[in-house]
């Protein structure tokens, strides 16, 4: 039976969504409409991450990164939210966020600074407690005042993101690409999702720079990493799921059938790249 969308406003007690993206949402595999067993919540966020048993060690990077952002936001102070907004201004002064958005592995909607008022975003992110962790901060909602505003979120994940087809104006991916278990399926989950001729950002850091080769430091780094996770060390463990170059991740995009503009290069690894869906994907 189909899950009513009363229901789901009622599933969502803990972030309450907005009409257009009710009716936008579908079952994470099969893009089918939401059925009665698929309205599940933890805290009030409606969790629609499927249960796949290929995830597994993916799960413990995830569990990794929720602790860490817990710390980061119980210690987090004006200043270190305001450098990292500082930045990022410019990067979206260049990439400006246009129309609707969909902000895959968007944690508690930061990119709302950088976006006009009444505009309209969602966010999907696998971590459920990210909305209700910004009460533990006001350090963040004075650098961030939007958060204390109300937010579409889902529970989910973005090789299967809970969407209809041809929604959203702009995928905004920062800084999660490498955390993504299968990056190249994510990617072609985010053309699927947006409407012909609109946009993808994508920001991550990329081994070697420009020219995708790791210099001598980046490979002595690693070496000594991996020595100390050797002998035990666990908080020198990569938690990443992948590490991409330049060249790798431009490739990846294209695959998944864009058009990659010109790249941002925020530092020497850095880089942000705008990618518009071609009108055949």
């Amino acid at each position: 039976m189909s899950l009513n969308p009363q229901r789901l406003r009622e599933a969502a007690s803990g972030c309450p969504l907005e009409d257009w993206l009710i009716a936008a949402l579908r079952h994470p595999i099969t893009k089918q409409t939401l059925e009665e067993r698929d309205g599940r919540t933890i805290d009030g966020i409606l969790d629609l991450r499927p249960a796949l048993h290929a995830v597994q060690k993916w799960s413990t990077g995830q569990k990794f990164y929720e602790a860490w952002e817990k710390v980061q936001i119980r210690t987090g102070t004006v200043e270190m939210f305001q450098r990292e907004l500082s930045s990022v201004r410019a990067i979206y002064a260049t990439m400006a966020i246009t129309g609707a958005c969909l902000d895959v592995g968007g944690l508690d909607g930061r990119i709302r600074h950088f976006m006009r008022p009444g505009q309209r975003y969602a966010c999907v992110d696998p971590y459920p407690f990210a909305i209700s962790d910004i009460r533990q901060q006001p350090a963040l909602t004075t650098v961030y005042p939007e958060l204390k505003s109300p937010v579409n979120f889902v529970c989910g994940m973005a090789e299967h993101l809970p969407l209809d087809s041809a929604v959203f104006d702009t995928v905004h991916m920062r800084s999660v690409i490498d955390h993504f278990y299968d990056p190249a399926v994510a990617l072609r989950e985010a053309a699927r999702v947006l409407k012909p001729g609109c946009q993808l950002i994508v920001g991550v850091s990329v081994e070697g720079g420009q020219l995708g080769i790791p210099s001598i430091k980046e490979r002595v780094r690693e070496t000594l990493r991996s020595i100390l996770v050797w002998l035990g060390i666990e908080r020198y463990r990569d938690h990443h799921m992948w590490h991409p170059t330049w060249p790798n991740l431009k490739q990846m995009i294209e695959a998944a059938g864009f058009l990659c503009d010109a790249p941002y290069w925020q530092n020497a690894r850095v880089v942000y790249v705008r990618a518009v869906k071609s009108e055949q994907a």
